[in-house]
């Protein structure tokens, strides 16, 4: 039983060098602006900040997890001393009752949740476009073998040559704001098309900068839902050895990562990426 405890401590050792390794949070900063970051097209800078932000946080509260190997071990069961306490948060009020606090923007005319659509829907629209030469081979690839044999190379010199064009066109025509406004995510008091010659760029600074200071004001009453629903929908599904440990990361986690979000909307450092 001491020699599984030692060796325990010895992994959450290794663990605890990991997280709290430069190289580390490089890496996991690289990946993450490589794979998903490069996919939000316009909004690439917001998500290279939010990683920022992100990161250092998670793998800070991991790092010291781990460092109280004691602790960490007898969390999953295989030391019987060094065990120390977890301080979940209270939830103090309903979780509907905080995002009520949103409201709408300036105007009165764009809900916070539009914001998040036309971020979403925009940076679609230009992955979209930026990938429509590999798009428009996938459809050549689909459509030109349907022809009789003495066509295929004719359809793949016509579609190489102007299906591209006609993909970036069609892109064109749409705009996050007016499908989200279709989609009723944004309020909206003209027609598909007279939506799509707003002004995203401004109305997204304005949501932007409503959001910023909801959060400033709110992200800290989010810490019990957001662990709570870590602990129901991840550490739940765990073998029950890892409850304790991954309901500890939960809770520290969570409560780092809203803290620094909540003073990086203090600070006004969450919507020059976007704006």
């Amino acid at each position: 039983e001491e020699e599984v405890c030692n060796q325990c401590q010895a992994t959450a050792a290794q663990a605890h060098q990991f997280f709290a390794s430069q190289e580390s949070f490089k890496s996991a900063k690289a990946v993450l602006g490589e794979h998903i970051c490069s996919a939000f097209g316009a909004h690439n800078n917001a998500c290279n900040e939010f990683a920022n932000l992100a990161i250092p946080a998670v793998f800070g509260e991991l790092a010291l997890i781990f460092g109280n190997t004691a602790a960490a071990c007898n969390d999953l069961g295989f030391c019987r001393t060094g065990g120390a306490p977890i301080s979940r948060p209270v939830i103090t009020q309903p979780l509907a009752s905080i995002w009520q606090k949103a409201g709408t923007v300036q105007g009165g005319q764009q809900l916070m949740s539009c914001f998040e659509c036309t971020l979403s829907v925009d940076a679609l629209l230009e992955e979209m476009t930026n990938n429509r030469v590999k798009q428009a081979a996938d459809l050549r690839d689909v459509i030109c073998p349907k022809f009789p044999s003495n066509w295929t190379l004719g359809c793949n010199d016509f579609l190489n040559q102007y299906l591209p064009t006609v993909l970036a066109m069609t892109y064109e025509q749409f705009d996050g704001k007016a499908v989200c406004a279709k989609m009723h995510t944004c309020e909206s008091k003209g027609t598909f098309p007279v939506a799509a010659q707003t002004n995203t760029k401004s109305q997204g600074c304005a949501s932007c900068s409503h959001m910023q200071s909801f959060f400033a004001e709110n992200a800290l009453a989010f810490h019990g839902h957001a662990m709570e629903a870590i602990r129901e929908n991840v550490c739940q599904a765990l073998p029950v050895s890892y409850h304790r440990l991954c309901t500890r990361v939960a809770t520290n986690v969570s409560g780092r990562l809203l803290n620094d979000f909540s003073l990086a909307a203090r600070m006004g450092a969450l919507c020059p990426a976007v704006c």
